[in-house]
């Protein structure tokens, strides 16, 4: 079973961090905070293909493709 608990005072959590330690029982792992931190934000893809030469229709004809050879694997199953 794995729990998150989440408290706001340092010195509070950094004594419940110590005391839980004690007990043999239980494996104690702190997430990272930078770790937490390096979650893809949806800004940082505005601009991807800013400079590429592809157009809108190009894409929907990629799409369209691998809808009709979906299409075509499931009828051969």
């Amino acid at each position: 079973m794995n729990i998150t608990i989440h408290i706001e005072n340092q010195s509070r959590a950094e004594r419940l961090i110590e005391f839980l330690k004690e007990l043999p029982y239980l494996e104690i792992k702190e997430e990272d905070k930078e770790r937490s931190k390096n979650t893809t934000e949806i800004k940082n893809l505005f601009g991807l293909w800013k400079n590429r030469d592809v157009s809108i229709k190009d894409i929907r004809g990629i799409g369209w493709q691998r809808k009709q050879n979906e299409r075509r694997a499931f009828w051969l199953l």
